[in-house]
C-alpha cells in the first residue's frame, strides 16, 4: 500500500534533516579548534551584532530573533561590499519570509550595534573577525566593518521589513 507525506511531515523532514547538517557542521568546524586558537569562526556568523541586541533587549527579544536580525544585516553589508549579489540577497530575504519571521527591526540602533562589534572585538583578540557570506555557502571574515555600512544596513533592513511584516501579519 502505498504511503502519503503530508506537506507538513515533508517540512517536518527537511528542517530536522537541514539541523543536522547544520550542527554536524559546526561540530566538524568547532572539534579541531578546543582552545579557540583561530579566532576566524564561521559558527560565528549571526553572532557579531545579536550580542548588544540581546543584552539590551533581553526581556522580549529571543536569541534566534536577534541572531537573525544579525544574519539579515550582514547579508546586506555582504551585498553593498559585492560579497552577495542582488539574487543571492533577495533568495536570503524570500526564505526569512517564506519561513513568516516577522522581525522587529524597531529596535536597530546602529550606534548600539556598533559597540556590540567593538566589544567583539574584545573577545577575537583585537580584530573584528565579522563572517560574512562570499557567495550562497561560502565565508569570508571583515576586520574593516564601518559604522555607516550598519547605518545603511539598518536603513535597508528597516524599510524591507515593514512591507515584509504586514503581508506576514495578513496570512
Amino acid at each position: 500500500m502505498a504511503r502519503t507525506v503530508s506537506p507538513r511531515t515533508f517540512r517536518m523532514k527537511w528542517a530536522v534533516t537541514s539541523w543536522i547538517e547544520a550542527i554536524t557542521g559546526m561540530l566538524e568546524e568547532l572539534q579541531p579548534n578546543l582552545f579557540e586558537e583561530n579566532l576566524a569562526r564561521k559558527v560565528d556568523f549571526g553572532h557579531t551584532f545579536s550580542y548588544g541586541l540581546e543584552t539590551r533587549h533581553e526581556a522580549h527579544l529571543l536569541h534566534g530573533e536577534a541572531v537573525l536580525l544579525d544574519i539579515a544585516l550582514s547579508v546586506l553589508i555582504a551585498q553593498a561590499r559585492g560579497l552577495l549579489s542582488e539574487e543571492e540577497t533577495g533568495r536570503v530575504f524570500h526564505l526569512i519570509t517564506r519561513l513568516g519571521i516577522a522581525l522587529n527591526t524597531d529596535i536597530l540602533d546602529p550606534y548600539l550595534l556598533w559597540q556590540s562589534l567593538e566589544e567583539r572585538v574584545q573577545h577575537r583578540n583585537g580584530l573584528q573577525r565579522v563572517p560574512m557570506p562570499a557567495g550562497i555557502g561560502n565565508c569570508v571574515f571583515l576586520n574593516d566593518v564601518r559604522l555607516d555600512e550598519i547605518e545603511t544596513a539598518v536603513k535597508i533592513l528597516k524599510k524591507w521589513m515593514v512591507v515584509t511584516n504586514d503581508e506576514i501579519y495578513e496570512r
